[in-house]
């Protein structure tokens, strides 16, 4: 987690919270208030969204640096709460939750089906009856099938920030994600493993988990998704 503990410092530079996705995340889950689980939340830039729309949110992340940020960011805003823990077993988070998001890529660094199970069971024993799960990827059926090797740089001129990404691909059917993280106090490189999970294999595992797949977008506009869409987004239930 070290470098995920660096890109705290400016993670909300390369990944602001959009109001389109906060927008459509509202759609999806209805009219606060209700109570939302942010899973993976970084610097819980939604989870603050959606505080600010009513509702009430919980956000959990496994860094603790990403944790220590949201918190400063919430101050005393009473309705958003922010907990360090494992999205395979979501200890100590009280209740249970109409919706859950896990946005940004976060799900597939889990790299086994049995952790991908885990996380899964952990998010639907926290819902209620017909609570919402949306799960947001990057889109494999893409990355594989025209073999991407390099997503396009993040820029932020302002702060003087460019965050790279490339993709390795292995024998073994994961990928190393290499990112390159250019501020002006220097440049830090990093790789993680990644388990690249096609649409039809993310379905199985959510039936799998006993939840019912309600749609799949290709972006946060709302468009359908296809094998040329840069984003999976999956939206379903808690049976």
């Amino acid at each position: 987690m070290e470098f995920y503990d660096q890109l705290s410092r400016y993670y909300d530079y390369i990944f602001p919270a959009r109001a389109q996705t906060t927008e459509f995340l509202a759609g999806q889950f209805g009219n606060p208030p209700q109570k939302l689980l942010d899973v993976a939340c970084g610097t819980g830039g939604y989870s603050l969204a959606l505080a600010e729309k009513g509702y009430a949110v919980t956000g959990v992340d496994l860094s603790e640096q990403m944790i220590a940020r949201a918190r400063e960011k919430a101050s005393e805003n009473f309705r958003v709460e922010f907990l360090q823990g494992d999205m395979r077993e979501l200890e100590g988070i009280e209740g249970k939750y109409d919706g859950a998001f896990c946005l940004g890529n976060s799900f597939v660094h889990l790299l086994t089906r049995e952790d991908m199970h885990a996380a899964l069971n952990a998010i639907f024993g926290k819902l209620r009856s017909r609570g919402k799960l949306i799960i947001q990827t990057v889109n494999y059926d893409w990355v594989l099938k025209f073999h991407v090797k390099q997503l396009p740089a993040i820029e932020n001129k302002e702060a003087g920030i460019v965050f790279e990404r490339h993709y390795d691909f292995r024998e073994d059917r994961l990928i190393d994600f290499h990112t390159v993280l250019k501020v002006p106090e220097g440049t830090f490189a990093n790789t993680v493993t990644l388990r690249p999970l096609l649409v039809g294999q993310l379905r199985n595992l959510l039936l799998e988990a006993d939840f019912v797949v309600r749609q799949v977008y290709g972006s946060f506009d709302g468009s359908s998704h296809d094998a040329e869409a840069q984003a999976t987004i999956v939206v379903a239930t808690k049976r």
